[in-house]
């Protein structure tokens, strides 16, 4: 819930670097917990975000705010996603889906929906959207949307 802290979290990215709660101490970060189906086959109503990401990642360096994108997939399987989209940032691995459990995503056939968790320098989560609430087609919460809000609470 928004003004709750992050839960402890350790993922595996792309890159082969680890990436963990106490890692992001100091950084302002967002998550955004993207649905796969199986293995490599995206949700389509997640595809458009991911361009989107493609498009404005860097922006959220220039922020000083690291961006996770995270799938419930195998380590490999995100590094075959990373190299089949040419994206410009790495995929976190979530094969247990336990990111997806703790922030109670929701599920559709048998599949976790999508998220965005945005969380301060302290770890303390400032902007929570989930498909259950926000609705996958009526509003899904784009890195623009993710973009102000970092900026709202960095003062800028």
């Amino acid at each position: 819930r928004v003004g709750e802290a992050v839960p402890d979290f350790s993922l595996l990215g792309s890159d082969g670097e680890t990436v963990s709660l106490g890692s992001l101490r100091g950084t302002p970060f967002a998550i955004r917990l993207t649905r796969a189906m199986g293995t490599t086959t995206i949700c389509p109503a997640c595809v458009p975000g991911l361009d989107e990401l493609t498009r404005t990642s860097g922006d959220f360096e220039a922020l000083g705010a690291k961006l996770l994108v995270v799938f419930p997939v195998t380590h490999e399987h995100t590094k075959i996603l990373v190299d089949t989209l040419e994206l410009p940032y790495p995929l976190y691995s979530d094969e247990g889906m336990t990111m997806f459990k703790e922030y109670e995503t929701g599920y559709s056939g048998g599949v976790p929906l999508p998220a965005w968790v945005v969380a301060d320098r302290d770890g303390v989560i400032q902007f929570l959207w989930r498909a259950t609430e926000g609705g996958l087609f009526d509003h899904y919460a784009e890195s623009s949307e993710i973009l102000d809000v970092l900026r709202a609470f960095q003062g800028g």
